[in-house]
């Protein structure tokens, strides 16, 4: 595997692609998808009562029962938020 990867940021993205992951960075925006990046515009505006909230709801959704693409979908989201509350806790 690190002979067809090579370079480490290669094998990097690959890991997170297979374990559902983002690369996604909230802040920058480097690396996301269009609908990442639409997510993050939906939520980074938002206080951290509501971020918060969101993070206990997508945490509450069981991956297993949801179909791979969602759960994928659930796993970025989840990055996301994460990420978001994360610059919120370092502007106070």
């Amino acid at each position: 595997m690190c002979d067809e990867l090579g370079d480490e940021s290669y094998m990097e993205e690959y890991v997170m692609e297979a374990a559902g992951l983002s690369s996604c960075d909230s802040l920058s925006g480097a690396g996301c998808s269009e609908k990442e990046l639409e997510f993050i515009s939906k939520w980074k505006s938002q206080d951290q009562s509501s971020l918060n909230k969101e993070q206990a709801r997508l945490n509450g959704m069981n991956p297993q029962k949801l179909k791979p693409d969602l759960a994928k979908w659930l796993k970025q989201r989840k990055t996301i938020i994460k990420q978001l509350l994360e610059i919120h806790s370092q502007e106070l």
